[in-house]
């Protein structure tokens, strides 16, 4: 698709949730697995389907530049919940993001691992996240792009893995695999 020739490729769906179960745990209904020419235009067409400008989006800053782009393209209202600073680690701030949500956001694009800093969301903080979200009728948009090249010690954990239906998850060869 670099060359602008998406296609459908048919072997895609299996092979991920083949691989997905591999390696994360995951299980995948191929019926499932869509196809976008990059991630980017992933979250601007679902958020799309949820929002409508001035709708508000939320982030969790410092964090990858383009989702400032992507929101701007949607003509929607950025909200930012920052990552709390820790002992030189960033983590989620739960009451940020509560308190955000009830603000009316719709959308909340999550990067998992986190990019830049590099942090990996615990199962726990993903499932807190999950349920706050739930609660407050959230759909949740993670962009998993990094979740091939975290380190061996650390074990990544799937947005989507967890059964909340309030999820969509972005994942893409281009930089686990280097393509």
């Amino acid at each position: 698709s670099d060359a602008g020739y998406l296609g459908k490729i048919p072997e895609l769906p299996e092979g991920l949730a083949h691989f997905a179960k591999a390696r994360w745990g995951w299980d995948i209904n191929p019926a499932q697995v869509k196809i976008a020419p990059d991630v980017g235009v992933g979250v601007i067409e679902i958020a799309r389907l949820v929002t409508k400008p001035g709708d508000k989006i939320l982030i969790n800053t410092p964090v990858y530049y383009n989702f400032y782009n992507w929101i701007t393209e949607l003509h929607c209202t950025l909200v930012d919940a920052p990552l709390k600073e820790n002992n030189l680690r960033y983590e989620l701030d739960f009451a940020a993001i509560e308190a955000s949500y009830a603000t009316g956001v719709k959308v909340h694009i999550l990067c998992n691992p986190h990019n830049p800093t590099g942090d990996v969301w615990n199962e726990e903080d993903i499932i807190r996240l999950l349920e706050i979200s739930k609660k407050h009728g959230i759909l949740v948009f993670a962009d998993e792009v990094h979740a091939e090249i975290i380190r061996e010690a650390i074990t990544f954990n799937s947005t989507s893995k967890y059964d909340f239906n309030s999820v969509i998850t972005a994942n893409a060869l281009s930089k686990g695999f280097n393509v």
